[in-house]
């Protein structure tokens, strides 16, 4: 049996208490362990202000839990719009480009909250791992009207990965400041603030702005950028150099102009340890300040966002993320404890994920049971097949590989439950109903 902290709100009927109960008062005994918890006990205690409980599960029956209830942080529809819809540019009857830079402060916030905040499941969710966010918006033509069919595409794909790209480096970041020093915590509103915000640059892509800007040339730490390569990037636009686009066109914006640290996390947004980013930038080389390990996080999870919608190699796209992460720790391009919190707090395969199995095995689609926190088998986890509910761990099945993704965990949470209950994978007989 196991034993798991529950918020008072999240406790059902019949769940068994795994430690005693005492007021938080008096110190008297409320309830003793092993007790079944009831309606009356739930209204109880949330009278007398008890916030958390230990409830009692077998290892089973509390994977199916957390399968029926969303306990990995998600972003709901509305929300991955109204980023998107922030973060596009705006352009005014004088063909000037702008952004509603408050707006996007805003959404950064909600991103951090519902990552903070773990909700009850809720259907109208989408995951933040392996969603594309190309979901239609009504009003999302309002600012490219102006704009070509080549650049709205470029706009629309730019904005997308922002949003991915802004939460996936809100949950490393917060990952990683659980186990930072004081001193060493990011700022999240910050950090998912430049998230969204590293890719603006992608409205240089319209070459009548491109041409109206003045790139002006930054210090010695940024060697690329010469004056040849300045004017190279007034003539072409050159995708690798949104981060450096958006520093400029944001950087006299009245609410980014005295906010350094947001400017630094955009400006070195694409940049690496061993300074071979597209500024070959030197700053982040060496220091480990809070600003310097939120760029490298932002820069990490956008390079793990490529290789999300990539394919490489030959490789199935998922496949391919292994190799990448992989391939860059080799290299040493981030701190090895990014990577490693990023396979820990990022799953490829987020519990009760569908998806499509390829190799020696009858079935054609499974439902992921379990993942697996190291790298050497970030992309092996263990599967349920459909419709023959056999269990396959595929850290041991050489022969089977996922050849794609079929669907989401809010989608297919509720189906791997009807298929577990068709197996010896069933409730405990205290539990009653969960």
């Amino acid at each position: 049996m196991m034993k798991r902290p529950f918020y008072v709100d999240h406790l059902r009927e019949g769940m068994i208490l795994a430690e005693a109960i005492k007021d938080p008062r008096s110190g008297a005994l409320l309830m003793a362990a092993e007790q079944t918890i009831t309606a009356k006990v739930i209204d109880s205690l949330k009278r007398r202000g008890i916030e958390q409980v230990s409830i009692e599960m077998s290892e089973k029956a509390m994977r199916m839990f957390e399968l029926d209830n969303d306990v990995l942080p998600t972003i709901d529809i509305a929300l991955a719009n109204a980023a998107r819809q922030s973060i596009t540019p705006i352009r005014t009857s004088r063909g000037q480009v702008f952004v509603k830079v408050q707006d996007v402060i805003d959404n950064a916030e909600m991103i951090k909250s519902r990552i903070l905040v773990k909700t009850p499941y809720d259907s109208d969710k989408l995951s933040y791992r392996l969603t594309d966010y190309r979901v239609k918006n009504e009003n999302g033509t309002i600012s490219r009207e102006n704009l070509n069919i080549e650049q709205k595409r470029i706009i629309e794909s730019a904005s997308n990965k922002s949003v991915r790209v802004a939460t996936f480096a809100t949950v490393l970041a917060n990952a990683y400041n659980v186990q930072a020093a004081a001193s060493e915590k990011i700022d999240l509103n910050i950090l998912a603030t430049a998230a969204l915000l590293h890719n603006y640059g992608c409205a240089c892509s319209d070459d009548e702005l491109r041409k109206k800007l003045y790139l002006p040339k930054l210090g010695t730490s940024y060697q690329a950028i010469t004056e040849e390569k300045i004017k190279e990037l007034n003539e072409t636009y050159d995708p690798k150099f949104n981060s450096y686009y958006s520093f400029v066109l944001l950087s006299e914006n009245e609410i980014i102009k005295s906010k350094s640290v947001l400017k630094a996390m955009i400006l070195n947004s694409n940049e690496n340890r061993q300074g071979t980013g597209p500024l070959k930038s030197k700053q982040l080389m060496r220091d480990s300040s809070p600003y310097i390990m939120g760029s490298l996080i932002i820069s990490l999870c956008s390079l793990y966002d490529q290789a999300l919608v990539e394919n490489i190699k030959g490789k199935t796209t998922l496949e391919n993320v292994s190799a990448v992460l992989y391939e860059i720790k080799r290299k040493q391009l981030y701190d090895d404890k990014l990577i490693d919190l990023l396979v820990e707090n990022i799953p490829l395969y987020p519990v009760g994920t569908k998806v499509k199995l390829a190799g020696k095995t009858s079935s054609k689609y499974a439902i992921v049971i379990e993942n697996y926190a190291t790298l050497n088998s970030y992309h092996r986890p263990k599967v349920l097949t459909i419709p023959e509910n056999e269990e396959l761990d595929l850290r041991n099945e050489v022969n089977i590989t996922i050849d794609a993704v079929v669907g989401s965990e809010v989608q297919y949470s509720k189906l791997y439950t009807e298929q577990a209950q068709k197996t010896d994978i069933t409730r405990g007989s205290k539990l009653g109903r969960i």
